[in-house]
């Protein structure tokens, strides 16, 4: 059974303190920079409008015991 008295939240990356944003955007440069356009490729998208530089998908980052994604 879930438990659902617990809450969580999910805080916006203007809300994280000056180190958890520093370790975020490390985080975020390396996926953007690998992943991301790995992903681009093996699916075909092509982003050719004059402002598009995103596209959207459902991701599940894992961390494992020892802290690495």
């Amino acid at each position: 059974m879930l438990d659902t008295s617990i809450k969580s939240v999910v805080l916006n990356d203007y809300e994280l303190s000056d180190k958890q944003f520093s370790a975020w955007k490390i985080i975020q440069n390396n996926w953007l920079g690998s992943d991301y356009e790995v992903i681009k490729m093996e699916n075909k998208i092509n982003l050719n409008c004059k402002n598009c530089d995103a596209f959207y998908l459902d991701l599940i980052i894992k961390i494992n015991a020892n802290g690495k994604l």
